[in-house]
């Protein structure tokens, strides 16, 4: 954890370290397509941040597991990038 009280984003994985770059690299090209909608890479790492303190708030992180009732959708990826970045095991599950 940072000085910030947040996880040292240098001991985030491969996923975590994929999506950064891909975020300075390339904000605007398309990382999730969805019926109706893409999402870019600038969107999917503002989402990922957001899960990512959230999970932080309510305890969650490395090593802790999460099992999540979700849909196949571009919030699923989002939690997902920020499970990676906190090193927090997650199982989701199909509705």
């Amino acid at each position: 954890v940072g000085a910030s009280g947040h996880t040292d984003r240098t001991m985030s994985n491969h996923v975590d370290r994929f999506l950064l770059n891909w975020a300075a690299d390339e904000p605007d090209r398309t990382a999730v397509a969805a019926p109706g909608r893409r999402y870019s890479y600038g969107d999917l790492t503002e989402a990922a941040e957001a899960y990512a303190l959230a999970l932080e708030e309510l305890g969650l992180g490395r090593g802790d597991r999460l099992v999540v009732v979700i849909e196949p959708c571009f919030e699923a990826v989002a939690l997902l990038c920020a499970c990676s970045r906190l090193g927090v095991i997650w199982t989701p599950i199909s509705p």
